[in-house]
């Protein structure tokens, strides 16, 4: 699996699985937002990518000086801790690069306690207030 950063290129596709993670947006709303944030400076959204397919994406953008994760979302079939941590490191590079401390989880649209990523993500990978090395 790949793990890059969306461009404009990938706009519809960040946009499809975005809507997964925020159902309550139109395809065409989200993918207005998503081209800002692609554009802009305080937010990215990283791609994994499996044999030419986007799987997953991770968004994080920075809020009061620090960097938070956003969303995180991998498709059923590919939902695993390879996956979840190849996404969360791209985004904890990406925030060291925008000289934050700490990647903060803000993940809580559909992330609940019986989700196994809100487990792992939360519990296992320890991302309520993660500082950086």
């Amino acid at each position: 699996m790949e793990v890059r950063r969306g461009n404009v290129k990938d706009v519809l596709d960040v946009a499809q699985l975005a809507l997964v993670l925020w159902p309550d947006h139109s395809l065409h709303a989200m993918a207005l937002n998503v081209l800002e944030s692609i554009q802009g400076k305080d937010a990215a959204y990283f791609l994994a990518i499996l044999n030419h397919e986007v799987i997953g994406l991770a968004y994080v953008r920075l809020r009061q000086g620090e960097s938070y994760l956003e969303g995180l979302f991998l498709k059923e079939d590919y939902r695993c801790r390879e996956y979840l941590m190849q996404l969360i490191r791209a985004c904890e590079q990406w925030a060291n690069e925008k000289g934050t401390k700490t990647l903060i989880s803000g993940l809580n649209v559909g992330m609940q306690e019986g989700n196994p990523m809100y487990r792992y993500v939360h519990l296992e990978w320890g991302l309520y207030d993660r500082p950086l090395v």
